[in-house]
């Protein structure tokens, strides 16, 4: 955790297939905003910038991570992540809501407001 300008700063978790599952089970009761991606995909340094910025911005309710899929296929399996650039959100172990492809800084929070977890 870093401060910057007064505000806390939280990093975002490295998952892999040794530690996805100790960090579902120690944080069961937030949310866990991961984003799946690969060297590879062109498409997914967007999503890596959208991710960024909401992870700088939302730290009270959201846990944040990023999955390099062509390291973790135990986690590519459970979860059935079949297209990258993909941006899951699991809450209790489960995958709560999904987006494939390229998606919006709106649609993520739109999605969130929905559910209280942001303003």
């Amino acid at each position: 955790m870093n401060i910057l300008e007064g505000r806390l700063l939280f990093m975002i978790i490295q998952l892999n297939d040794i530690n996805f599952e100790d960090i579902l089970k120690r944080n069961d009761n937030i949310r866990l905003m991961i984003d799946c991606w690969s060297p590879q995909c062109e498409l997914c340094r967007h999503n890596a910038a959208t991710f960024d910025e909401l992870s700088n911005e939302l730290t009270t309710k959201i846990l944040f991570a990023k999955l390099n899929v062509t390291n973790c296929p135990i986690f590519v399996s459970k979860f059935q992540i079949n297209i990258i650039p993909f941006i899951g959100i699991i809450y209790k172990g489960k995958l709560e809501k999904g987006y494939n492809g390229i998606v919006t800084k709106i649609e993520i929070l739109d999605w969130l407001q929905s559910r209280g977890l942001c303003k």
